[in-house]
């Protein structure tokens, strides 16, 4: 358990932004467009109805690094105000996804910070000249002076899907995506290339009931260490310009969360407009999720482990189609130009390059 008390920062939303973002994930009480109707209190219950919101609301996509003129994500908590609610132009990453969360239940009175995270074993370059290459929220109740939550908005993957509190007893677990997933902490030494670190770091787990034998295996680690908004956003612009420095460099990544009958496994529809969603389908301890994802060329859907191929996609035009009507990233078929010479063109030829195994000095 995290035995600080993290301080109360003021967000830098101003009310009428926190309802605007209220209105934009179709929050229950919000929907009415009552503008002096009080804000949300700050609960667990609705930590865990924001959450859920969040998720299936806002994308995680990287578009942005190879579909525009400046091939570098605004994580500014005003860029991405911008981008995701104001204008609905699409998603973003960890970054991007996380900062915007943690502003917006600031506003509700929650106490909330981030720390930086990452894969155990290095995967990517950018790990070597970046301590925060991936980012994780911290969040305590106002008036609770014992319970810290981990959240995580924006990793994707077998990544975290619901708050789970800071400890590492037994019945501690959450579920992911689906009954089968789940998610434990661990504390854990640094990792040898972090073998400088003196703050107490955690591993979060996963594991797969449906899998025989089942095990938990790593999806990332942190520690409690609090870094500055400066070195995320430096670890942001690495991973946008870097060469070869991460995944993203050579790939285009997408991922749509969308809810599911926990009887029939069926999507469950939500319509875009700003009318309502059956409240039955919003329970966050039952909620169910499924995943579109675009990795490259590939259009998948699943739900739990596996999936099916929707579409192998062997044109840019075609890519920006699938981000649009998929993924609803606003991008014009002219935005092609902007990915010409680059290695996540899919004419490319490029061969990605993945750094496991490798030792990097301890920092």
């Amino acid at each position: 358990m995290v035995s600080r008390r993290i301080p109360h920062t003021p967000s830098v939303y101003s009310t009428e932004q926190i309802r605007q973002y209220l209105a934009r994930i179709r929050f229950p009480a919000a929907l009415d467009g009552d503008a002096e109707a009080p804000l949300p209190p700050p609960t667990m219950e609705t930590l865990h109805m924001l959450n859920l919101l969040h998720r299936i609301s806002f994308n995680y996509e990287t578009s942005v690094m190879h579909y525009s003129a400046e091939h570098v994500l605004d994580i500014t908590p005003e860029g991405i105000f911008r981008r995701l609610v104001a204008e609905k132009k699409g998603g973003s990453f960890c970054y991007g996804l996380n900062i915007l969360f943690m502003e917006v239940i600031r506003g509700l009175g929650y106490r909330t910070t981030y720390v930086g995270a990452e894969h155990e074993v290095p995967k990517f370059l950018v790990v070597a000249v970046s301590d925060t290459p991936h980012m994780c929220l911290l969040v305590q109740l106002p008036d609770d002076e014992k319970d810290t939550h981990l959240l995580d908005l924006g990793f994707g993957g077998l990544g975290l899907i619901r708050p789970i509190l800071m400890n590492e007893d037994e019945d501690n677990v959450v579920t992911g995506t689906t009954p089968t997933e789940l998610h434990r902490l661990r504390r854990i030494s640094p990792p040898p290339h972090r073998s400088r670190s003196t703050s107490q770091w955690w591993r979060l787990e996963v594991t797969h009931t449906d899998q025989q034998p089942s095990s938990w295996d790593s999806v990332l680690v942190f520690s409690e260490t609090e870094h500055p908004m400066s070195s995320f956003v430096r670890s942001s612009d690495l991973q946008c310009t870097m060469l070869n420095g991460v995944r993203f460099w050579w790939e285009i990544i997408a991922i749509k969360y969308f809810l599911v009958s926990p009887t029939t496994l069926a999507e469950i529809p939500i319509s875009s407009s700003s009318t309502s969603i059956d409240p039955m389908h919003l329970d966050p301890a039952k909620a169910v999720y499924g995943r579109y994802t675009l990795s490259g060329n590939v259009v998948r859907r699943a739900i739990g482990r596996g999936g099916e191929v929707l579409k192998t996609l062997t044109t840019e035009r075609e890519r920006i189609e699938v981000l649009r009507e998929v993924f609803d990233v606003k991008l014009r078929d002219e935005d092609e130009r902007f990915i010409e010479g680059r290695a996540a063109r899919l004419d490319s030829g490029y061969t990605p390059v993945y750094l496991t195994g490798l030792e990097f000095p301890a920092v």
